[in-house]
This record gives C-alpha cells, structure tokens and sequence, in this order.
C-alpha cells in the first residue's frame, strides 16, 4: 500500500508499536547486558568448577572430610537438570528477537516489497536513535539484495580476468585479461564504480556485510577500482578525487573493516581488503585502523548523548535548548565479542609458544588474527613488551601472516611508542623496560619481516613497510625525542648484521683498522646479532629502499635521520632528551651522558651502512650532503661533517710536488652532487669551516689529509689478518677430519646425509674465507702503500707556509684541540687513528711539527679531558691513551731501533718548537727523563679524579684506566698509589656501579702488577733510593760468592787431575792420549758445575777438621787460594 502511494508510511509509523524511547530503552539495556558477556569472554572462573560450600551444620565437612549425603529412596518431587549457561560469546554476539516489534516488521516488509524510498527513511530513523537494523537477518539479507542488484553492472567491469561475469560484461578476450590492463578498461575509466544505491546499501549494512563472502569481495574490488580511479583524477580533476578517495575511505571504515572483523579467519577477504587499502596513504589507513579500533571498547561509556538538530536548510547543527532530545550512541556487542575471543585466542596460542614450534602455533597465530589482527597483534606485542624471550619466536611465527596483518602490526608498534608512556624507570637514568623490548621486537621484525617496494608492490609479499616506522621516528626527533634512538639503532643493526660495540678487547680494535670482511670476523662473527651474508645483503637492500623511499607519499629519510641524529647528539647537552624530571640535579648528568653516547653510536652506525649501501663515491654523494651543506646549513659539528662525508673523499689525491703540477690541484676528487668538487674548491670550503685565527697554527692541508684519512689508510692489521685465516685454516682442517672419520653408524642415511652435507658446506664456507682474507690483506698492504707515499709528499708541506703560519708556538695545541680531541671521542678505531696519524707525521718529520710537545700538552690535560667525557668516550680516551703510551715505550727502550730510526735528530724532538729543525733535539737521555715525567704526571691526574667525589669524574677515570693496564702504570711506586685509591672506591663508596668497575679494574691490575718496574728501572738515569742500593749491593756479594764459589770449584778439579796427568807419563801414546780425554772431561765437568751455580747460593767455606784450631777468615781465605799451589808442588 505504501509502495502503491494509497498510504503515507508517516500515518503508519505513528500507529506502530513499540514507540521510539521504548526501543532505545530496549536496546540500551541490551547492549549493557551483551557487554558485560564479552567482558567475560577468555576470562577463567576458579569458582565454576569449585565444590559447593559446605553446610554450616555438617560437622564432618568442617572437619575437612567430604562424605555423600544420605538421600530419600523414593523421589516425590519430579527432578529435571537446569539447562546449561550460554557461552558469554553466544550472548555478545546474538541479538535478542522481539516478534511484536512492528517498526521493525515494517522495514522488512518495505525491504521485500522493494520500498527503497521509506526503507531508506526508516534507516536513516533508526540510525539516528542508536538502533542498529541490519543486525536483523532478515534487514541484512534484504540489504545484500539491494547491494547486488545495485553493483550487478559496475561489477562486471572490474572482475578479475576468467570469471563469468567478467566474459558475460567485457566478451570472450577481453574477459580473459586482466581488468587494470588498458584494452580490458572501460570507455570512461574515471566514471566510479559505486552507485549511490550501492553506497547507500553499504553504508546500512555496516559490519553485518560479513554474511555474504562474495559480497563481501564484491565491494572490496569496487573500492579498489574506485580508488584507481581517484588517483587518475588528482591529476586532471584534484578535488573530485578527493571527493572519491573520502567516500572510498567512508565504506572501509564503516562496513569493510567492520565486516572483516566478524568473518571467521578468512584470509582470502584479508588480501581482498589489502587490495583495495594498499592504494591509501599510511596516514589515511592508520586513521581508519584507530577507527576500527575505537569499535572494539568494551565499557559502557555514556549510553545517550544529546541530538543536533538541523534547521530547515540544513547547513547548520543547532541545539534546542527548550527541549534536550537524548539518543542512544551506536554501539555494536557483536564487534566486541569478535575482538575479545581474537585476544583469548592470541593469549592461547602466547602460553604454549616457543622456538621449537614455531610452525604450528604460528599457524594458529595467523588464523586468529586473519579476522582481528588489530586487537589479537595488540595483544601478542603488548605480552612482548613483558617477557623479552618471547621475541624471536613470535617473530618467527609472524610468516604467516598476510599482508594486511603486517600493516596492522606497524600500526600498532607505530601507536605504542606514540602513545605517550614514560619511557624512563622510576630512577629516572635508565631506558624503560618496554621501550627496550619493543626497540628489539622492532629490530627483529626489520630483519624476519620487512620488505621492499618491489616486493610487495610487484611479488605481492607480505611484510612490514619499514619507511612507516623510519617516517615516525623522523617525527619524534623533530620533536626532541632522544630516547627514540634506540629503536633506529636496534633496527639498523639487526637488519644488516652490524654491532657498534663499546668493550672491545685490544685484537677487536686493532681488527677494525682492516677490511669489512676483517671487521665482521673479529667482532660480529658468532655474536647475537651475526647475519649470514646473503641474509645482509639482502637487510641492507630492503633498508636502503625504505630510507629512499620513505613513507608512502613522503619524503626520502636518508639525510633527514643523518642530519637529525647527528643534531641530536649535540642538542641532548642542553635539554636533556626531553627527559630530565623537574628537581633530577645530581643523577641527570649519567642520564645525559647515556643520551649522548646513544646518539654517537647511532650516528656511527647509520654512518657506517651507508658506506655499505652506497659503495660507489658518486651515488654515495648522490645521496649525502657536501661537506659544507652539513656543517653551514644543517648546523653539524665539522667532526661529524666529515665522519659522514669521508667515503666521498676517497678519489682525494697528494698535493702536486712541483709547479709544473700545479694544474692537478685542478683534478675533480670528489661528486657533490650535480657539482665536480676539486682540491683547492674544497680546500676553500674546508677553511671556511673554522674560524680564521685556526689558519694561523694549522694549514688546511693538514686538517684536510687528517679528516679524510681513516683508520684502514694507515696500517694493515697484518696480526689479525694471520690471527683469522690461521682459525679459518684450523677450523676447516677439523672439519675435514670429522668428514673422513665419521661413519654414520647409529643414525638414519638421511641424517647422517644432512650432516655431511653441512659440514662440507662449513668447511668451503672456511676455506673461501680464508682466501678472501688474504686477498683483502694483499688489497690493503697495497693501498696502505699508496697513502704512505702521498703522506710523505704531503707531510713535507703541511707546516712549511711562513706567511700564513705565523702563530707555529700553538700549532700542537690547535691540533689536538680540532683534530685529535674531537675524533677520538668518535669509536675507538678513531681513538687509535689519532695516535698513529701523530706517529706518522712524526716519522715522516714533518717540519715544525713537535711531537715532544704536543706529548706533553696531551698528557698535561688528561684530568680534565678525564672529566669533561662521557663514560663511553672515556673507554675511547683509554684507547688513544694506550696507543700513545706505547708509542713512547716503543720509542723509550729503543725496541728493534725505534730510536735511532725514528727520533734520532728529529725534528719531532726538537727542544724549542720555535726553532724547527735547526734548534737542538731531545736526546735518548733527555727522552728517558720526559718519559719518567709524563708517566708520573698522568698518574697524578688519576689519583686526583679517584679521590674526587663526583660521579663521573671517577667512572670516567675508571673507564679509561682499564683501557691502559698493559702500559699503565709501569713503576711500582705510582702503581701503589693508584692501587690504594681503588681499593678504596671498591670497599668505602657507596655507588653500586662504581665499586663494580673498581673491583674489575683491581683486579686487572693485580694481574698487571707482576710487570712494574722501580724508578730507576724506568729511566736508568733516576738515582736509586736507599732500598735499592741495598738490594743492589746484596745482588753483587751474591754474585762475587758465586763466581768466588766456581773458580774454587775449578781449582779443586785441576788439583785432582794433574797427579794423574805426571804419573801417566810414560805409556804410550793410546794411553796418554786416554788421561788427556779424562782430564778434558774433568775440566768440562767442572766448568759446567760452577756454570749451573746459582747467584743466591751460599759463599763456599772449606770445612774443618775433627779437633783443629779455628782458623781466622784470613788464613781460610789464604789457605784455600794457596791449595792449588800445593798440589802442584806435591
């Protein structure tokens, strides 16, 4: 009647029951009564399944004994068992029916009779009321049918190539392509695909579009088409693809998502859905992913909330103040069921994880999370963020999870470290446990997980855009978040394979002056975060790809996270990160420090993957700012400026030698981006990095070779070259017996296979290792060659310009001040360069350059260069010192004729720097006395900062006198000074963390003290103290009685063989020539004896006769000198 216009639907509306406030009053209280049932759901009742209580009469239950009732024989009351309580999520997810609900009845009626007009209207009412119509089957299968019939045409045109409706709509060839090829498009491409009945139908059913799988796909593919379309159309008509992308992004959010959540573990309707989201901006999709979340609350919250009242133009939303109209807010159980049984899942497969299955409960991770992957992967990272063991195995069973799944968990990995947690400890120094955890899952899922723009736009792999997470982190550095750092750090690191490690034994930092394959042997090689090298070269593509790309319609991420974290690493001196808590005086500095040194390895580590990533000087310029654009324009300290820069640096060649060379200076070194850089281009550019006054000690020649130089340019580890292929060697020759030896007796032929198998695999592995050693040592013993060669030529005229240098008195002090002292604080290997590059100029005698002098200046700062560092460039100070100290051993005890080839009239050891070469040079002896001096002042400088009471003072002392053991201290008497002042840091203070490092370091030193020798055993030309002219004076009347003790030995011998010797004289020649043998015997006897006496042993005293007079030492003395003698005459 309605349809046919014989009744208004308006009259009959008013006449149906129930009213409207009835029916919000139902539906309120039924949402409240299902909510509180998916609150329950993957709860444990410990009461359910407890025995009744007891009663209070019953004696033998109090008494702890349970014994059964005694029960009539004869049942008179009929018994039947009441029905069983329904599930919590039966009742979240089911809809209670009210067969008299007449305005219900009336839409399905308008719905079956094709009434779209007032179904429409009477949708539309009861959206408003917070009713949710579509819940009904039946309103939702009527709905379905409109949706059909209303995309039945559009369809055709985007199904996927073979279906029959695909052929039906575009023919037998055209159906068979693919539908975005451009001869199976539409005539007009940029016509949408969603018709307003469709959209409308869509928007009605909302999540209860689930029900039908194929619609389901259906309208998955239209939005898909639609926002190809969209995109077309940014370029001819920007604000109708707008229009287009937001009604696009209107049905997912309101009906896709939605719909997905309460279909059961479809992974086909995922990838459907990723198909058509995967057009959308990270920005967009996240927005819709909160959204989606937001559906999921499980409180009650505020049932009503007042109506907006449109005016009769409907422009405006006013309020009534007269009459406040309250409707119920939509909430949907349904969605709320769904997303608690994805969490109990989640929870359920979390307590029986672990590394050994992987594969199974991985799959059953997967499938929990196809339908809900938004609240079931909140779930398995927020168990993450407790239990950090749980991390690789998680990861690993993240492989099956489809793409869509990924993209949800780098939201919600994006959204906790957003979410605005205190990501300090109650102490206020250290990292949050959380973060620390969730920084590694990041780096986990960096290194299992991500993917590149190929692989996933092109392959259709699933995995994790890491340019999302890069994006955000550039966000929170702008934003001052220092602490943020750890996530890059850990994300770089697991991803490549690289470790930027701060204890490093000596052979490790020695090992890092040689080639990569040198560097990840001794340091990475076997270590948590080692890669197999297929596995890094393939880390380091998807990193770089993700850094060049950035987030989905962003900006690349290259410069901006190199330029941020390099500012940051400045910055974190002055505001602290963003972390220091108002009144933190004292404990804020170790905080601080810590930012800093994260910062610095961070800085150090990105530096070094994009040596790796960026191998060629010209794409590596490409993608780095010059030199100069990093220090003017993006404000970085020039150390870091040319930290970055320096593989750019690498075509740098040596100065010309003669005028006739002059146009090589002219020669084009370096890319910086679209321009040629040439050497005396950035030789200008290098001096207008410092200010003028620098240019008057220095010349920047100097500053140039020492910043461009790095730590392989100087000295091939040949040690550790050796150290490796002799281990590779041996580990291979193992194998190789293990191979021969082996039988296989015990296990199966597929095991025994499998193994032999690996173990050959292992052993070429080794072997090829071994020949690619040699060959990088072969590599760099050459290039080393070649930069000796162009040091020497340069080194002859880093100090020689009279006209510009005309401060030379602070020449070594303007070089440790902006060469030494900044980049040493850099890593160790750059601790070590400094010592060497200083040692090089000193054997290159460069002229004016006082070594001699910049020794002592160096060694005169070490306690404030002590307390002016943090705990990690300290350990970095410890090995510059070390390298230095023994240098100055090296060159002290003249070992293999340092001395004389090095120092010897040297320039370096000129007395007055001013003189230069033609002044009076330091001699050994001199030498000897500086050396004394220095080690004697440093030890003071030590001894001041253990006394002191201000934390970092003595941890940084600390730190650095771990790192000099082998060399510091060297006398006994500073070593006993330095001995008494830890072991009183290690027994009185009350910092936990000091008396640890203490009590390492003592015991290092214990180890260390075997080797120290007196003052005069340091420098022969110290006077010895009054106990060591005692011990000496002891050493030489032991020594006098020992060689005292042999010659009488030796004179007895010959008393005793020369009776034999005369009596024999008259046989014949056979047995003359028999005694001689003898007595030769006797004498080497005796000379051997008195050669094995030893030097303590006692002074020999001739034994007296029975009954003879004591004799005086004079007349024993005589009467044993005279023995010989008398023999003789007898």
């Amino acid at each position: 009647l309605v349809k046919a216009g014989v009744v208004d639907a308006d009259d009959v509306y008013a006449h149906l029951s129930p009213s409207d406030d009835d029916m919000v009053r139902r539906r309120a209280n039924e949402v409240k009564t299902r909510l509180a049932a998916a609150r329950k759901i993957g709860v444990i009742n410990l009461l359910a399944s407890a025995p009744p209580p007891p009663d209070d009469d019953d004696d033998d239950a109090l008494n702890g004994f349970e014994f059964a009732k005694a029960t009539p024989a004869v049942s008179t009351a009929p018994s039947s068992a009441p029905d069983p309580a329904p599930e919590p999520f039966e009742v979240a997810s089911c809809r209670e029916t009210d067969p008299l609900d007449q305005k219900l009845g009336f839409l399905r009626g308008c719905l079956a009779a094709g009434e779209s007009e007032t179904a429409s209207r009477l949708l539309r009412r009861f959206a408003n009321l917070g009713l949710d119509p579509a819940e009904d089957h039946s309103v939702s299968d009527a709905l379905l049918r409109v949706f059909a019939l209303a995309a039945e045409d559009a369809y055709g045109a985007v199904a996927p190539a073979g279906c029959g409706v695909a052929i039906s709509k575009r023919g037998d060839v055209l159906g068979m392509e693919d539908p975005g090829s451009s001869s199976a498009g539409d005539d007009d491409e940029n016509t949408p695909t969603l018709s307003a009945a469709a959209l409308d139908a869509l928007f009605a059913l909302g999540p209860y579009l689930s029900r039908d799988a194929a619609a389901f796909a259906k309208a998955c593919r239209l939005v898909r088409a639609d926002l190809a379309t969209a995109a077309r159309l940014d370029e001819t008509d920007p604000a109708f693809g707008r229009s287009l992308r937001k009604t696009c992004e209107e049905v997912i959010g309101k009906t896709l998502l939605p719909s997905l959540s309460l279909m059961f573990s479809n992974a086909s309707a995922s990838d459907e859905l990723w198909a058509a989201m995967r057009l959308l901006p990270a920005t967009s999709r996240f927005r819709l992913y909160s959204e989606w979340k937001a559906s999921f609350r499980d409180d009650d919250g505020d049932a009503f909330v007042v109506v907006v009242k449109r005016d009769a133009e409907g422009d405006n939303d006013t309020v009534d103040d007269t009459m406040e109209i309250k409707t119920l807010r939509l909430r949907r159980p349904a969605l709320v069921a769904a997303a608690r049984a994805a969490e109990s899942g989640a929870k359920s497969v979390m307590r029986r994880l672990s590394k050994d299955n992987t594969r199974e409960f991985g799959r059953k991770l997967a499938k929990a999370s196809h339908a809900n992957p938004l609240p079931s992967l909140a779930t398995v990272t927020r168990q993450i963020e407790a239990y950090t063991n749980m991390i690789a195995p998680v990861t690993d069973a993240f492989k099956y999870l489809t793409a869509l799944s990924f993209d949800v968990l780098t939201f919600v990995v994006v959204e906790l470290l957003a979410e605005g947690r205190e990501k300090l400890k109650d102490d206020g120094q250290n990292v949050s446990l959380w973060l620390q955890a969730l920084a590694t899952f990041c780096g986990h899922l960096a290194r299992k997980h991500a993917r590149d723009h190929y692989e996933r736009e092109v392959k259709n792999e699933a995995g994790i855009d890491l340019g999302i997470v890069l994006h955000h982190l550039v966000c929170a550095l702008r934003d001052d978040q220092t602490i943020d750092l750890l996530v890059l750090r850990e994300i770089i690191a697991r991803a490549t394979g690289s470790e930027t490690l701060e204890d490093l034994s000596d052979a490790q930092i020695e090992a890092m002056a040689g080639g990569p394959i040198l560097r990840a042997e001794a340091v990475s090689a076997g270590g948590p975060l080692f890669v197999p090298a297929r596995a890094k070269a393939r880390g380091i593509a998807r990193l770089k790809d993700a850094l060049q790309r950035g987030a989905p319609g962003g900006e690349p991420l290259t410069v901006p996270l190199l330029v941020l974290t390099a500012q940051r690493r400045r910055a974190v001196a002055f505001d602290g990160g963003g972390l220091i808590r108002e009144g933190a005086d004292a404990a804020h500095l170790k905080l601080i420090a810590s930012l800093h040194d994260g910062c610095q390895e961070t800085f150090a580590l990105f530096c070094q993957f994009l040596e790796t990533a960026f191998p060629e000087v010209d794409e590596y310029t490409s993608v780095v700012p010059y030199i100069t654009d990093l220090v003017h324009v993006h404000g970085l300290e020039p150390a870091l400026a040319f930290h970055a820069y320096r593989p750019a640096l690498r075509r740098l060649e040596p100065a010309p030698e003669r005028e006739k060379d002059a146009e090589a200076a002219g020669a084009e070194i370096a890319d910086a981006g679209s321009a040629r850089v040439t050497r005396s281009t950035l030789l200008r550019d290098v001096s207008s990095m410092l200010p003028s006054d620098v240019w008057r000690s220095i010349s920047p020649e100097l500053y140039l070779s020492f910043w461009s130089l790095a730590p392989y340019d100087l000295e091939p580890p040949t040690q550790r070259y050796e150290s490796e292929m002799e281990r590779c060697r041996v580990a291979a020759e193992k194998l190789e017996r293990e191979i021969a030896r082996e039988s296989g007796a015990g296990v199966s032929a597929a095991a025994f296979a499998e193994s032999q198998k690996q173990k050959r695999k292992e052993r070429d592995r080794l072997r090829e290792l071994c020949k690619s050693l040699e060959k990088e040592m072969a590599v760099q013993e050459k290039h080393v060659a070649a930069v000796a060669k162009r040091l020497r030529i340069e080194t002859a005229r880093f100090l020689t310009d009279g006209d510009a240098l005309t401060n030379r008195g602070a020449t070594v002090t303007v070089f440790a001040q902006r060469c030494a002292l900044p980049r040493l604080a850099l890593s160790h290997a750059d601790a070590r360069y400094c010592a060497n590059f200083v040692e090089r100029l000193h054997v290159c005698r460069t002229p004016w350059f006082s070594t001699i002098t910049y020794l002592n200046s160096i060694f005169a700062m070490m306690q404030h260069l002590c307390f002016s560092r943090t705990v990690y460039e300290a350990g970095r100070l410890g090995t510059f010192l070390h390298a230095t100290l023994s240098t100055v051993r090296l060159w002290k005890d003249d070992a293999d004729g340092a001395f004389i080839r090095d120092c010897e009239n040297s320039v370096g050891f000129a007395m007055r720097p001013s003189e230069g070469d033609t002044g009076k040079k330091a001699t050994r002896e001199d030498f000897y006395k500086l050396a004394h001096k220095w080690h004697v002042r440093v030890g003071k400088a030590f001894i001041n900062c253990l006394e002191e009471t201000e934390y970092m003072t003595v941890r940084n002392s600390l730190a650095v006198l771990t790192r000099v053991t082998s060399e510091f201290p060297a006398t006994k008497r500073v070593g006993a000074h330095i001995l008494r002042a830890a072991e009183k840091i290690q027994k009185t203070d009350t910092r936990r963390d000091l008396k640890t490092v203490a009590a390492r370091y003592l015991a290092m030193l214990t180890k260390a003290k075997v080797n120290w020798v007196s003052e005069h055993g340091f420098n022969p030309h110290h006077p010895m103290d009054a106990k060591e002219l005692e011990q000496k004076a002891a050493q030489e009347r032991k020594k006098q009685a020992a060689e005292r003790a042999a010659r009488d030995a030796e004179t007895k011998e010959k008393a005793r063989a020369a009776p034999k010797r005369d009596g024999g004289g008259g046989r014949g020649g056979a047995s003359r020539g028999a005694a001689d043998a003898g007595v030769d015997k006797a004498k080497a006897d005796a000379k051997e004896k008195g050669a094995a006496l030893s030097a303590g042993a006692r002074e020999f005293t001739p034994t007296k006769a029975p009954g003879a007079a004591p004799r005086s030492a004079r007349d024993r003395d005589r009467n044993v000198r005279a023995a010989p003698a008398a023999s003789d005459g007898g």
